[in-house]
């Protein structure tokens, strides 16, 4: 948070709460050959939240921050074991 604010940026910015996440989640429908895309991830809560509720075929995150990149690839580092399961 401290680079991000001291490059000029915000930790969040619209980002989406939980609830918010298994609202569309339930409105798209997401089958097991469900692709999503989440423009400006930021650090990747929502697709992880997504990988770790529903079964989908592929989740892919695109964000211009690199900060926010690296913060989203650790995440998903850290939590790939609960993924495979």
């Amino acid at each position: 948070d401290k680079f991000i604010r001291d490059s000029g940026g915000f930790p969040t910015y619209g980002e989406l709460l939980p609830e918010g996440i298994d609202a569309l989640m339930h409105l798209f429908g997401l089958q097991p050959d469900s692709v999503m895309y989440d423009l400006g991830c930021g650090t990747g809560r929502a697709l992880l939240q997504v990988a770790m509720a529903a079964k989908v075929d592929k989740l892919v995150g695109v964000e211009l921050s690199p900060t926010r990149l690296d913060y989203a690839t650790l995440a998903l580092e850290q939590l790939r074991p609960q993924l495979t399961r």
